[in-house]
């Protein structure tokens, strides 16, 4: 009998909390996560969706997916220990722009508009992805690295990098440029380092990671 991959999509973005209504956030609205996470259900797969507050939805729903809504970066990590220890998921595809950093104290309430200052201090906020290996060794891991204004070449290099260090399957190198001038395009490198695809358009680029990780789930068998 065959097995239907089971997977997680995080998409969208976290919160950084400033007082009890401000928040900081990225642009990020998981337009990307959303085609893989769509693209996958139309494959048969199995799909836990992690997502932001703010993120964009799938509009059919069926007993192939289960949402996950989160909102800091916090919220995040125990979603992920929660997900990875209830069932072996056969990979995660970690697509959600994750705060990088988080407030270090927040204030209590509605800071009043009349406050001629405020500053905000910011601490490294947990790295979500580099726990994934760690709590699941077996999950293939689609890492997602975006970059502004460098050339093919250094998104490249600087692709390689993240991969070898957060112990990746696949990474999927983005320009910013590109992205908010809705002519995404991506690079795909494999755990070996080497290009495996370029892909322009979210849905493109959303098949070929698929493609990819199918090909890996394959190769396990």
């Amino acid at each position: 009998m065959k097995k239907t991959p089971r997977i997680i999509v995080t998409a969208g973005s976290t919160r950084v909390p400033l007082d009890e209504i401000r928040f900081i956030t990225t642009a990020s609205r998981g337009r990307t996560g959303i085609q893989i996470c769509r693209q996958a259900l139309k494959m048969g797969w199995k799909v836990t969706y992690i997502h932001g507050q703010d993120t964009l939805l799938p509009v059919k729903t069926g007993k192939y997916l289960k949402l996950v809504q989160i909102t800091t970066v916090d919220d995040l990590v125990k979603a992920m220990r929660k997900e990875l220890s209830l069932r072996r998921y056969d990979a995660v595809i970690h697509a959600m722009a994750v705060s990088d950093f988080q407030q270090a104290k927040i204030r209590s309430g509605k800071v009043p508009s009349t406050e001629k200052k405020w500053t905000v201090k910011l601490k490294p906020a947990p790295k979500v992805i580099k726990l994934i290996k760690q709590l699941s060794p077996e999950t293939i891991l689609v890492s997602f690295k975006l970059e502004t204004g460098l050339s093919r070449r250094e998104l490249i290099a600087r692709a390689k990098k993240s991969l070898e260090k957060y112990h990746a399957d696949l990474v999927v190198a983005n320009d910013w440029q590109t992205v908010r001038q809705n002519r995404h395009r991506a690079v795909l490198i494999n755990k070996e380092g080497r290009v495996v695809a370029e892909k322009q358009g979210k849905g493109s680029i959303a098949r070929e990671i698929l493609r990819q990780v199918g090909k890996m789930l394959r190769r396990k068998k």
